[in-house]
């Protein structure tokens, strides 16, 4: 008996579920994501690591000299941003052989931090003195690109990119600068790298957030949030 009246039960919640399931399917309230999730982790990684970079060009003054793991670690984020522009952009304003060159160029500061070895102490200490001129010189070519992207409405994407490939470039030389004193030099310095660290937040933020995601193989054309919440069932 007992048996008889489970088999029935079960049927019975089977066959609600199934109403239920073939009532809500015919409503058509499916909420779907047609994106790719991989392009979408690509532009989280970078909404993640601009800020952080930016962070630490804007507040170094005012906070202590941080250590070597830290900054280490700022380099390095320098980097994987600019990696990360490079394959979220459509392309740069800039001959592929020079793209190679200042990935290269923004991965230096990354060696000169983790170097310990005595007998490079003197290229080490030729890339510090440098920087500060790196930093400026990629903080002129950033606001050029930015100057030459904004103009044209909407503006230009590949100098939108070109322009946040030098801003990076220009923080990850930022982390090895080491002015002595505290003069006109090195306040100037400063003043330059915030400028450059908020135009690259800005400038990544419009950049990415403008361009509509990659939508799914096989996805609907557009996220289904129903016709029963617009009041039209």
């Amino acid at each position: 008996m007992f048996l008889r009246d489970g088999n029935r039960l079960t049927a019975g919640t089977g066959a609600v579920i199934t109403a239920l399931v073939t009532a809500y399917q015919g409503h058509d309230h499916v909420l779907t994501v047609p994106v790719s999730i991989g392009p979408l982790i690509l532009r989280v990684a970078l909404l993640t690591a601009v800020p952080a970079i930016a962070g630490f060009a804007v507040l170094r003054g005012f906070v202590p000299e941080t250590g070597r793991a830290a900054t280490a670690m700022v380099a390095a984020s320098a980097v994987g941003a600019i990696v990360l522009e490079l394959m979220l952009s459509a392309g740069l304003a800039l001959p592929p052989q020079l793209v190679v060159l200042l990935l290269a160029l923004s991965s230096a500061p990354l060696w000169l931090v983790l170097s310990r070895d005595e007998r490079k102490a003197k290229v080490v200490a030729f890339g510090r003195a440098c920087a500060p001129w790196i930093v400026v010189a990629a903080a002129v070519a950033a606001f050029v690109a930015f100057g030459r992207a904004w103009p044209v409405r909407p503006p230009s994407e590949p100098l939108m990119h070109t322009a946040i490939v030098f801003a990076l470039t220009g923080l990850s030389w930022f982390t090895v600068c080491r002015p002595a004193g505290a003069g006109p030099a090195r306040v100037a310095l400063r003043v330059v790298a915030t400028a450059l660290a908020l135009a690259a937040l800005a400038g990544t933020a419009y950049a990415i957030t403008a361009r509509p995601l990659e939508r799914a193989a096989g996805s609907p054309p557009a996220i289904n949030a129903t016709t029963a919440y617009n009041g039209s069932d």
